[in-house]
């Protein structure tokens, strides 16, 4: 389905908002489990992360009843997780990937807490992830203003080089009223970017300098973190999923200021190791960078509460969130977000598990983006987006993922209501129908719409029309295989097959149609968006107990369904893509 002008993905909204940490209860005998976007014309901002986030030690465990704040998620040793096997006995000896892998895969929907990770007193660590990553992708057949004036638009070669290094410390204490106390720096630098992006804040972000603080009346954040939530549907920050194609470039950047407790630890003198595994938290948070706020000139911010259970083996969690929003223009932005999702993960045996999971976003509001003199007041947003899974397999062996998911369309994109719902960008789903034909041809929607032939004044917040990659206006299926054939290899396969809930609607074609639902070559009232393959390879190799290198190669063609004829019914070419990455990870 094709971008639509009105696709502004409020998922940034979300996504910013997301309280990135959740609660996570120790159980008494082992360490326990701890704590959106907008639819405007075709498109989204940028985004921009690289995919191996800092390295997850557990947060200090609270034994205050407090709700653990932290980032990256883990996988919780009481969350359904079999004991150690034979291969399993030496962690440390194990290259860190594989060691991340088993946290990775069963990817908790929140942070966790380790109440065994760091003994009393002081600890620290630090870290550095340097990664290179290049991609390019053949020819996409689309038009100009005119139908007759064809194009084939071109995904040059693009190189990103990009590091991150950042380090953490903390001091733990078995008695009195503050138990925990942890802080947090990530700097991450874009060093040689081909071609250079247009970032909100230049080369240099500082994703982490934070201070967390945990005690008996519960668990006190304050400072710049990255923001995730459930299985990444709205909010992500940038910690890579085994069982998606491509690297992850974007996250969640807010300078937070949060609270969480674990209400029923007040019964417990405030030990949260007995208490029933439910948190609340609150809080309040400037937007640094996300998917929709990534532009010179935006300010954001959000207003989340949030409630979280995490048990052994099930999670659930809902949360909402007020967002507001301005850009250098001084058009608003107002939305209401709510998020539920859920996971479940049985283990048989020391090996074998079976997870289902599921999230649902639900997005309300109104903005003054992509008015126009003959639309010059605010448009309503009324977005719905959700995802469903089954995962199946071996922790270290082969392991297979069915995936669904929708993400609401706009069929009539000039009216007064922006439907379409627009997933994280980091929210992978294939890699080349969403990543890289619906991001060239929702940008060349943005061109038309520029064009002055037909329009003295462009709508306000055009360049939101990109869609930037993100899954937008579609229901898809998406079957995924992983195999390891060796211990530092893997092989990875999929499919994808996308239709739009709704006609498809280019914003330009559909106005020049008077409102009618056109393709962005002409189709008319069609919705199959076609079909594509998918496979990677992926390679590790331990350089020291301390280093690791990994490399990997994506590669995906895509047969495009008849969203995408152009108005005599000739269908367009098939698009094909490949992407490369090379990362070195330090752990000290």
């Amino acid at each position: 389905m094709t971008p639509t002008l009105f696709s502004w993905s409020l998922r940034a909204a979300a996504a910013a908002s997301c309280l990135r940490a959740a609660v996570a209860v120790a159980q008494p005998a082992e360490p326990p489990a701890a704590l959106p976007a907008a639819s405007t014309p075709a498109a989204a901002p940028a985004a921009s992360g690289a995919a191996a986030s800092a390295p997850a030690d557990a947060a200090p465990a609270g034994p205050a009843g407090a709700a653990s704040v932290e980032d990256p998620p883990r996988v919780p040793a009481g969350a359904g997780h079999p004991p150690a096997d034979q291969d399993d006995s030496d962690e440390d000896s194990r290259p860190s990937w594989r060691r991340e892998r088993r946290h990775a895969e069963p990817a908790p929907p929140v942070s966790s807490v380790d109440a065994a990770a760091h003994a009393v007193g002081w600890h620290g660590k630090a870290w550095l992830r340097q990664r290179f990553v290049a991609d390019s992708a053949s020819l996409v057949e689309a038009s100009g203003p005119e139908p007759a004036e064809a194009l084939r638009l071109t995904s040059p070669t693009e190189v990103e080089a990009r590091s991150r290094v950042g380090g953490e410390g903390g001091w733990r204490s078995a008695s009195g009223f503050l138990r925990a106390i942890k802080g947090e720096f990530e700097l991450e630098i874009r060093s040689w970017d081909r071609p250079e992006p247009a970032l909100r804040d230049g080369p240099t972000l500082l994703r982490r300098a934070s201070v967390e603080a945990t005690t008996l009346a519960g668990q006190f954040t304050f400072g710049r973190t990255q923001s995730t939530w459930g299985l990444g549907l709205l909010a992500q920050d940038g910690t890579e999923d085994p069982m998606q194609f491509g690297v992850r470039r974007g996250g969640s950047t807010v300078t937070r200021l949060g609270y969480a407790l674990l209400p029923a630890a007040l019964w417990q003198g405030g030990d949260p190791t007995h208490a029933f595994p439910l948190a609340v938290a609150v809080a309040y948070d400037w937007v640094a960078r996300d998917d929709l706020a990534a532009y010179p000139g935006d300010e954001a911010n959000n207003a989340i509460a949030a409630l979280l259970y995490r048990g052994p083996e099930l999670q659930a969690g809902v949360y909402g969130v007020l967002r507001n929003q301005t850009d250098a223009n001084n058009l608003p932005m107002q939305a209401q977000i709510v998020d539920g999702f859920l996971r479940w993960r049985r283990h048989n045996g020391p090996r074998n598990y079976l997870e289902l999971a599921a999230e649902g976003v639900m997005v309300r509001g109104e903005t003054g983006w992509m008015a126009t003199p003959s639309q010059p007041g605010k448009k309503n947003v009324d977005q719905l987006g959700g995802v469903a899974r089954v995962e199946f397999g071996q922790r270290r062996g082969s392991s297979f993922r069915l995936e669904t998911g929708t993400a609401s369309a706009d069929s009539r994109p000039g009216n007064d209501t922006l439907r379409n719902f627009r997933m994280a960008n980091d929210y992978r789903v294939g890699l080349v129908m969403f990543p890289v034909a619906q991001r060239l041809l929702s940008a060349q929607a943005a061109a038309n719409l520029a064009d002055l032939r037909y329009s003295a004044h462009a709508p306000a917040g055009l360049e939101r029309v990109n869609t930037d990659g993100a899954v937008t206006q579609a229901t898809y299926l998406h079957p995924v295989l992983r195999v390891e054939p060796g211990k530092n290899q893997a092989i990875l396969l999929g499919a994808l097959w996308a239709s739009s809930p709704s006609d498809a609607a280019d914003p330009f074609r559909s106005w020049l149609a008077g409102g009618e639902a056109v393709g962005p070559r002409g189709a008319v009232a069609k919705r199959n968006l076609g079909l594509e393959l998918d496979a990677a390879l992926e390679s590790k190799a331990r350089l020291a107990y301390w280093a690791e290198l990994v490399l990997r190669l994506d590669a995906g063609v895509w047969f495009p369904g008849d969203v995408f004829d152009d108005a005599s019914g000739r269908p367009m070419a098939a698009v094909g893509a490949w992407q490369g990455a090379l990362q070195l990870r330090i752990d000290l």
